[in-house]
C-alpha cells in the first residue's frame, strides 16, 4: 500500500485556551455529572447530546 501525505494549511490562535482548560479542570473536579456532553468536531461544530 502506497499513502500520500498532504499538510492542509490551518489558521488558529490561543485566544481564549487558558479560561477553556480553566472550564474543563472544574468540570473534570465537580462532583455531579453533567446533564449533556458536548462534542466538538474537528471542522469546529458543537453538538449537544442528552443523557
Amino acid at each position: 500500500m502506497n499513502f500520500d501525505a498532504y499538510i492542509v494549511p490551518y489558521n488558529w490562535t490561543i485566544d481564549g485556551l487558558e479560561e477553556q482548560i480553566d472550564e474543563m479542570v472544574a468540570l473534570m473536579n465537580q462532583h455531579e455529572i453533567p446533564n449533556s456532553l458536548i462534542m466538538l468536531s474537528g471542522q469546529g461544530d458543537v453538538t449537544e447530546i442528552s443523557n
